[in-house]
């Protein structure tokens, strides 16, 4: 699991280096659940000694009671360490009614910033109740600057946090369960990808999870044969998909060359191109993926059933330095710097990359490839909800964060009300109209709330053309590797949406049918729950 958000009842957080010295003098009377390799290493920081130390060695419930029994006077438990210690933490707030500190020295720790208390119960995880009383102090200090052999897991690397407020609220409200709501969601045994949620309004991460996904603790115990295992793993489960899993976007990039066209006065919202299935450049087809064409479209309805043929005339139009700009100021083709290592920017390619990379020129069938989101595009999941962030913000939209509570920064430029509505209300047919790619949400699930959206699929292999002829390529069976990966974002509710997902599942082939039930399951969770 990767889940990163900070989205929960803290209301102190200390980020920097030495933040953590004295800290012991702030606390009155307090006990420290710790390991052996952390507590040496940080017990001459505190400025003041703990009443009693417990030397964590389970996070069984039993265990943990049984620690509580010889506990002396105090007022505040500090957990310092990994998971368990923090986890037993939790537990003794929760069960004692003490003020709580968590001081995290690895970067595997199991939901340290959320206020549940959990402990294990013959191999299961419960959740019991909030965890403090009191305002949590969350000490960031020895993420950012913990010695190496505190660091196990590597800054950024590894950083699997399982922070997600609202899934730990579905979480507690089942009493009982080993994964919260979004992890549940994407997670059928054999799903690779990602979900991330945003709050459109201020850019905060409400979930971020990658799938598949692995147990933290193999990294606080160094168990260097199961550590080695995941380091080997062909389904790279050490791989933050949401954060650094860059994929073509599909046809969930078709707005920006839509409002691109708009912009450039190449279209207008009654502009028609008649599919017919295919169209010709030079010497080459570019098909539509209905074969046999949408017959009359417009710019609605080639979003509203994702009509390849009219972007690929659009596209013959369009200059591809302006379609990279466009996509850059609507927040692809941007690194978001959000506290974890290794951020990248993807690519929506240009001509000055093209001659610089590969010391080529650019062809114009290439910007074809390009406006319905293949070719060389390269987008994360968080960037294509930060791109529908965009849309929906009208162009000024908030670069996504972790912790709530920091001032919002805002990027892009202001679109045109017009082209902005034009586009929205496409959005909003593609899953609320019949002949919508994403209209099925609504039959399978009448009573969840309804979204608008885009449906995509992102094609691993190029299609030889005798297959799309003699429609092999639907048929015959392809191995899991070579699929299209199935891409969708929505967003809800649909007249003032608040929460945006952004799902790739890898390999799922269909936006329609693998991707967007998933959206849909965790925005009406969302919604439904207010988070």
């Amino acid at each position: 699991m990767q889940y990163f958000s900070l989205n929960t009842n803290v209301k102190q957080l200390r980020i920097g280096r030495g933040v953590s010295k004295g800290i012991g003098k702030e606390l009155g009377k307090y006990v420290v659940a710790t390991m052996e390799i952390p507590w040496n290493i940080i017990k001459n920081e505190m400025g003041k000694s703990p009443e009693k130390v417990i030397d964590v060695t389970s996070v069984e419930k039993q265990w943990i009671e049984d620690q509580i029994t010889n506990l002396p006077e105090f007022d505040t438990i500090v957990g310092i360490g990994g998971g368990m210690a923090i986890d037993v933490a939790k537990y003794i707030s929760w069960k004692l009614n003490k003020n709580l500190v968590s001081i995290p020295t690895i970067l595997s720790v199991d939901a340290f910033t959320t206020p549940a208390a959990g402990v294990r119960v013959n191999h299961d995880v419960e959740y019991l109740g909030i965890a403090s009383p009191n305002p949590l102090i969350i000490d960031y200090d020895l993420l950012r600057s913990a010695p190496k052999e505190l660091n196990i897991a590597g800054v950024g690397d590894l950083f699997s946090i399982h922070t997600a407020s609202f899934d730990w609220q579905y979480a507690h409200s089942k009493g009982k369960s080993e994964y919260p709501f979004s992890q549940d969601a994407i997670d059928n045994g054999s799903n690779k990808g990602s979900i991330v949620v945003l709050n459109r309004f201020d850019g905060s991460i409400l979930s971020m999870n990658s799938n598949p996904t692995y147990d933290a603790q193999v990294f606080e115990d160094r168990d260097n044969e199961t550590i080695n295992s995941l380091l080997n793993d062909p389904e790279k489960p050490l791989l933050n998909r949401a954060f650094t899993g860059f994929y073509p976007p599909g046809s969930v990039f078709k707005p920006i060359p839509a409002l691109l066209g708009l912009k450039k006065n190449m279209i207008n919202e009654k502009t028609e191109v008649f599919c017919s299935g295919s169209t010709s450049l030079a010497d080459r087809n570019y098909y539509c993926w209905k074969k046999g064409g949408h017959g009359k479209v417009n710019l609605k309805k080639a979003i509203k059933e994702s009509c390849d043929c009219y972007f690929y005339e659009l596209a013959k139009k369009i200059n591809i330095d302006d379609l990279s700009e466009l996509a850059t100021n609507l927040g692809l083709n941007n690194t978001y710097n959000i506290g974890l290592s290794n951020a990248q920017k993807g690519l929506i390619p240009n001509k000055k990359w093209k001659k610089s990379n590969l010391e080529q020129g650019w062809y114009q069938g290439e910007t074809l490839i390009t406006s319905i989101g293949q070719g060389y595009n390269l987008t994360s999941p968080l960037q294509l909800a930060s791109l529908y962030s965009a849309l929906l913000n009208g162009g000024r939209f908030p670069s996504p964060k972790l912790i709530k509570n920091e001032p919002s920064k805002y990027l892009g430029e202001e679109l045109n009300s017009n082209h902005q509505k034009a586009i929205l209300n496409a959005l909003k047919a593609a899953v609320q109209e019949p002949s919508g790619t994403a209209y099925k949400l609504n039959l399978d699930n009448p009573n969840f709330v309804k979204i608008g959206g885009k449906t995509g699929t992102s094609q691993v292999v190029r299609i030889k053309e005798e297959d799309r002829e003699d429609d092999l390529y639907k048929t015959k069976e392809i191995e899991d590797r070579f699929k299209d990966h199935s891409v969708f974002v929505g967003y809800a509710p649909i007249d003032e949406p608040k929460y945006i997902a952004s799902v790739i599942i890898e390999n799922g082939g269909s936006g329609s049918a693998v991707a967007a039930p998933i959206a849909h399951k965790v925005l009406n969770f969302a919604y439904q729950e207010n988070v």
